[in-house]
């Protein structure tokens, strides 16, 4: 009920412009007190879509678009490791779209503006859903092909002279995923998941540096032991990232 005493607080989420609505409600004596227990949180705006001039893309358009797209790519990829049966190629089609669309929305600051791309949105580099989805593909895809367990835990030969740890990308890598917790809170504290989102684009960039040189396959067993460790550290942050964006991670594409 809204006036009860344990309701803290009622957030409303509507866009920036709507704040003027809570101070009207607080204008009025006896809605004073539910003005108070309201947390407006405000998003920006897509510029270029506009109800009154005809111009908005509906939700479902979007999401139909972005899977044909996807469809096409996942079919004419060369090195694709999606069963070609309908209904996986669908499946994996359906996560990259939303993917795309989920990224693209929550990628810049919850109050800011942003322009709607399509290009941008469907690209599989740069900052999009679907990059994300490939690091977390292809992380597992090095796991499973590596030929060793995946470790429980660190290995018991680690030390700070260790030339793995002495590698700058290492380094990096290890600073982003100790950062993991505070990024997760952060979200929830300002109920803002743009800072979530940079995270895992900022992990996916810095394993995407560091894996060409640091191969697991092939690799001295103590040496592929340590780096798959790490690499399942990221591939288990960025699950843990995508779900929690209401994403389902890929392990094939």
């Amino acid at each position: 009920h809204l006036t009860s005493p344990h309701l803290t607080p009622l957030c409303l989420y509507m866009c920036s412009q709507s704040c003027l609505i809570l101070r009207a409600l607080a204008c009025y004596p006896g809605e004073r007190d539910l003005a108070e227990k309201c947390e407006h949180v405000g998003f920006g705006m897509v510029n270029g879509m506009s109800t009154r001039k005809g111009t908005v893309v509906f939700l479902q358009d979007i999401i139909d678009k972005a899977k044909q797209v996807m469809v096409e790519r996942i079919k004419g990829g060369e090195h694709t490791k999606v069963e070609q049966s309908g209904a996986e190629v669908d499946r994996v089609a359906a996560q990259l779209a939303l993917s795309a669309l989920v990224v693209q929305d929550l990628r810049g600051r919850r109050v800011k503006n942003y322009d709607f791309s399509w290009d941008r949105m469907t690209s599989p580099t740069g900052d999009t859903g679907p990059y994300l989805q490939y690091t977390h593909a292809r992380i597992c895809s090095i796991v499973r092909e590596s030929g060793h367990a995946t470790p429980t835990q660190a290995p018991a030969t680690y030390s700070e002279s260790n030339e793995f740890l002495g590698c700058q990308h290492i380094q990096r890598l290890l600073g982003l995923l100790c950062q993991r917790d505070l990024v997760i809170e952060s979200a929830i504290k300002h109920r803002d998941a743009s800072g979530l989102v940079q995270y895992l684009l900022s992990l996916s960039r810095a394993f995407s540096t560091a894996s060409p040189t640091h191969r697991v396959k092939g690799a001295e067993p103590n040496l592929a032991q340590q780096r798959l460790a790490l690499f399942s550290a990221i591939q288990q942050t960025l699950s843990l990232g995508l779900s929690l964006l209401g994403l389902t991670p890929l392990h094939k594409m």
